[in-house]
């Protein structure tokens, strides 16, 4: 599974709407930001020195409050709605990776840490460079493109379903089965019944299954809800065979079961580091040593 809800990506947010609310929609944030001091610069720095150099970062991973109330407007533009409440998705930030291109043109990992374990995700990084390193971190600062990446690699938990039904005449089974039978005896009897077929081997099921389930659910899943749909059918049959009062006529006989899981779905944004500069200002977060 590695689709995400059905929804729509908005100047690279994705947004998809509730399951239960109709007013309700849940945001996965675009590419990630550098946080941000007081005066609005990137928080970002490369200390070079002779042989080496210090590179400090701090990321974020959020949507800033100007692009939300867009999506807001743009929501209930596109689905008529005049209250729409945005909120973040149900995301789990795994892990936060600071990657620096190689003279092979090979992206290798600088360091990995855990972000803040709420929005706006923050990372932090202090790593030292070789001397290769600063040469290719100085050539991002100054504009270079696709040199210098943050990627935060998530997963989104959604909840998927299955459903089972079993239904039909019942009356001929009940016949078949021995005296005083077990839930075991039962449950034999409704596999056979989903399974019969007429004396010229053609299929002509007593009890009829149908299932239905989310696009993402498991086969696992689905055979799981099926099972309980079919010891629940061995129970009601063990029931109306041990004498119980019936509500229903054995002609409409009818079990089913539901199953959820939470499935996790994996997420991975990056950056490109370089373009969290003011236009032309690289530099001016580089300080040379020496």
């Amino acid at each position: 599974m590695t689709t995400l809800p059905q929804g729509f990506d908005y100047q690279g947010i994705y947004c998809y709407p509730s399951q239960t609310d109709a007013s309700s929609f849940y945001y996965i944030p675009g590419t990630p930001i550098s946080q941000r001091t007081s005066q609005g610069s990137p928080t970002i720095s490369l200390m070079a020195l002779d042989q080496f150099a210090l590179l400090q970062i701090s990321s974020e991973w959020e949507v800033s409050p100007e692009q939300l109330e867009a999506l807001r407007k743009t929501i209930a533009s596109h689905y008529n709605q005049t209250d729409v409440h945005l909120q973040p998705a149900p995301i789990t930030v795994e892990s936060v990776t600071l990657s620096l291109k190689n003279q092979q043109g090979e992206f290798e990992a600088l360091a990995s840490t855990q972000s803040s374990g709420y929005v706006p995700f923050s990372a932090v990084f202090s790593v030292q460079l070789t001397n290769e390193q600063k040469a290719q971190a100085i050539a991002a600062f100054n504009g270079r493109d696709d040199q210098l990446r943050v990627t935060y690699k998530a997963a989104l938990e959604v909840e998927v379903f299955a459903k089972a039904t079993i239904a039909g005449d019942i009356t001929a089974d009940l016949k078949k089965l021995p005296k005083n039978p077990e839930l075991a005896d039962c449950l034999t009897q409704i596999e056979s019944a989903i399974s019969s077929s007429d004396p010229q081997g053609v299929a002509h099921q007593r009890l009829k299954v149908e299932q239905s389930a989310s696009p993402q659910a498991s086969d696992d899943l689905q055979k799981r809800t099926l099972q309980l749909a079919q010891d629940r059918a061995a129970e009601l049959l063990l029931g109306l065979a041990q004498g119980a009062p019936i509500v229903y006529d054995r002609s409409t006989f009818r079990a089913s079961a539901d199953l959820t899981e939470s499935l996790p779905i994996p997420i991975e944004r990056s950056a490109d580091v370089s373009t969290w500069f003011p236009i032309g200002s690289g530099l001016d977060y580089v300080q040379l040593i020496g």
